[in-house]
């Protein structure tokens, strides 16, 4: 247990605070007519600070009065917290935390119990379903300064917390306008003027070759070649992810058959819905790898078409939209077939056109990328804000 400053005491829930454990009421009573009073079973009642009641009920139980501190304390949102702006009858879901007025600052010990959290958790019955009854929520302790501490540590903090939201909620819009870029880029290219004009081909006029990649049972897995898995194209982005791969065991000849060269397209053809179709070019980073049977690996005419602009096209609005109206789904999961790919209608520029257009794209999906990480780093240091605050306050550092 750490040292706390002087003047600063553990104690436990129970001896400054009046803990009400919710209780629900008969599901008859249960209306959304706004009968009886309002009624809170869970976080899905829950707004950013108060809640919200979307039923009532003619027969409550338990209540919590208006600035309680509302915690979940079942499922795995325990820990979750709101305010009670008005009285609620509150269901087994939920307790009502109130701080004794000449012990506990109700404010203050919200931000206790923000750093209480784990020690909740912990005591939290079970993992698939946790959940903390009331005897268990009655003993976690946390740090208490004298009232007059609590009160100018809880205005600190609210403050610093206010700042903190606001740019988290500035920084988390900026990263859904950089995560909706690529999209709005590919919009520019294949909705503009220039692209009605283009010819348009069915993929199969244009292929090679087109081959299911290789099963091969558990046995032969974990050395041999290098093996690209369905996880190992990005998602919908063109992108490898290479920090996984597999290796397998093969014969020669199936190395031959099933070796990825440069200029092949790595397409997806077993997955959940959204991701079935997903592809990526092979490059030096992929070449020579061999590829398992979710994939299919697609060899195009090079002398028309240029590999990485049907690969951009695939990953656009208008490719995942024809993908998506030719899946079938088998077993929770959706497929595509070589005939699938056959009869996808792709626009089909020049290939001087093509390439130039892929290397224009290509280059500003790489800035909206470094864009949309540098935002997420950004969001993330954001977020690790609140416990280091709470961490100094409750360290006597403020």
């Amino acid at each position: 247990m750490q040292t706390l400053p002087n003047g600063w005491r553990w104690v436990k829930l129970s001896e400054v605070c009046e803990v009400v454990m919710g209780q629900s009421p008969e599901g008859v009573s249960y209306n959304a007519e706004g009968k009886g009073e309002p009624l809170l079973n869970g976080p899905t009642e829950f707004g950013e600070m108060f809640p919200t009641a979307v039923q009532w009920t003619t027969s409550p139980t338990r209540f919590c009065q208006v600035g309680d501190i509302l915690l979940c304390v079942r499922g795995a949102t325990t820990g979750r917290k709101n305010l009670a702006d008005r009285r609620y009858c509150i269901g087994r879901g939920l307790a009502a935390i109130r701080g004794q007025p000449r012990q506990a600052h109700t404010e203050f010990l919200s931000f206790a119990l923000d750093l209480a959290t784990e020690q909740i958790l912990k005591e939290a019955a079970g993992s698939t379903f946790p959940n903390i009854p009331g005897a268990k929520l009655e003993r976690v302790e946390i740090p208490l300064p004298p009232l007059s501490e609590q009160k100018r540590l809880a205005g600190i903090l609210k403050e610093q917390m206010a700042v903190v939201e606001r740019a988290r909620r500035s920084a988390g819009a900026q990263l859904q306008a950089a995560e909706v870029l690529p999209a709005a880029h590919l919009r520019a290219v294949f909705n503009s003027p220039e692209a009605e004009r283009w010819e348009r081909k069915r993929l199969g006029e244009i292929l090679l070759d087109v081959r299911n990649g290789v099963y091969k049972p558990e046995g032969y897995y974990g050395r041999g070649t290098r093996m690209l898995r369905m996880f190992n194209i990005g998602r919908c982005d063109g992108r490898w992810n290479l920090v996984n791969m597999d290796s397998v065991e093969l014969t020669s000849a199936e190395q031959q058959v099933y070796c990825l060269e440069v200029g092949d397209v790595l397409v997806n053809r077993v997955n959940s819905r959204e991701l079935v179709g997903k592809c990526a070019v092979v490059d030096e980073s992929t070449e020579g790898a061999v590829y398992e049977s979710k994939n299919m690996r697609v060899r195009l005419r090079k002398d028309i078409v240029f590999p990485q602009f049907v690969a951009i096209w695939l990953n656009s609005f208008d490719g995942r939209q024809q993908v998506l109206d030719r899946l079938k789904q088998i077993v929770g999961q959706a497929t595509i077939n070589r005939s699938d790919l056959d009869s996808l209608e792709l626009p089909f520029p020049p290939l001087c056109d093509q390439r130039r257009i892929a290397a224009q794209l290509s280059s500003q999906m790489s800035s909206a990328e470094r864009l949309r990480q540098r935002l997420a780093e950004q969001l993330d240091a954001i977020n690790k804000l609140p416990p280091a605050l709470l961490r100094r306050a409750f360290n006597g550092a403020l």
